[in-house]
């Protein structure tokens, strides 16, 4: 395959903005790279039910069990290693408690408007465009 062919092996990320009753987005970091990441990961090769596939990754990484999600907003992301076709998804969060973290990660924040907009994600600058679009609405 040309290196110009990466894209036809593109992978689908799915990643929800989780927001608590006062309004805060949690924010997961990673123990790989320790950067700040929004819930979510990729389709798994034999997923086809992308509801589903989120709601996996949602509950795997957090606990949490989420309801229905509409898309918010969609990115390609891309890096030496991939092509990322991600969508994002915001979903109001009515469980109370605190997320209960996967072995992927080693923290979590909930954030809120002015947070969110100082904190360093991972796949910047695309997430941030997908941050700052929450914060505008």
């Amino acid at each position: 395959m040309k290196s110009g062919d990466k894209h036809l092996l593109a992978k689908i990320g799915q990643y929800v903005l989780l927001v608590n009753e006062t309004g805060k987005v949690l924010v997961l970091q990673r123990k790989r790279s320790e950067v700040w990441s929004l819930p979510g990961g990729r389709l798994e090769k034999d997923e086809r039910d992308w509801r589903k596939a989120i709601a996996r990754e949602v509950e795997e990484e957090t606990g949490y069990k989420i309801g229905s999600l509409k898309p918010f907003d969609i990115k390609i992301i891309e890096d030496k290693w991939q092509i990322k076709y991600c969508v994002f998804f915001v979903n109001k969060l009515v469980q109370k408690r605190d997320p209960k973290l996967s072995e992927e990660h080693i923290a979590y924040k909930w954030l809120d408007k002015r947070e969110l907009a100082d904190i360093e994600l991972d796949d910047e600058p695309k997430v941030r465009k997908v941050l700052e679009k929450y914060l505008k609405h």
